[in-house]
């Protein structure tokens, strides 16, 4: 699990204050001050904010191994498209050709080192239509199953 945000909330008493911390998938983990420097979270006592958030990102609360699935694999996106795909899409629609050659010139090359990067071009440079054709069917497939 990522971490999204962490909030402080104030003692009225005025002790030390609380926190919530909160996931990118949405769990909400409320800390309480324990003693003068410790936290408890879910009945377990912690020697510092950080060891909660460190146990949070191994996803020892949730049972839930630390190691999140690429979305290159397409297991567990369902109806999520790969980004690079996307932009493949648009490249093949002829939407990038008009913005990277007339106005920004820097951008089909930034473009393409960003395909590059995360191996959506074919072997000529290209980027890899196919693949990105592949791609999206599969998360229509998924969104029409659901």
């Amino acid at each position: 699990m990522k971490i999204k945000k962490t909030i402080g909330h104030k003692n009225g008493l005025g002790m030390r204050k609380g926190y919530s911390i909160q996931t990118e998938c949405g769990k909400d983990f409320a800390c309480s001050p324990t003693g003068s420097q410790g936290y408890e979270c879910k009945g377990i006592k912690f020697k510092s904010l950080r060891d909660i958030k460190t146990h949070i990102e191994s996803g020892a609360f949730s049972g839930e191994p630390a190691e999140e699935v690429s979305t290159l694999s397409g297991e567990g996106t369902w109806d999520c498209i790969h980004p690079c795909a996307l932009l493949v899409h648009f490249y093949d629609m002829g939407l990038l050709s008009v913005i990277g050659h007339a106005q920004h010139k820097a951008l089909l090359n930034e473009y393409k080192k960003t395909l590059d990067a995360n191996g959506w071009l074919d072997p000529e440079g290209r980027p890899d239509i196919e693949m990105a054709n592949r791609e999206i069917a599969r998360t229509h497939t998924y969104s029409n199953m659901s």
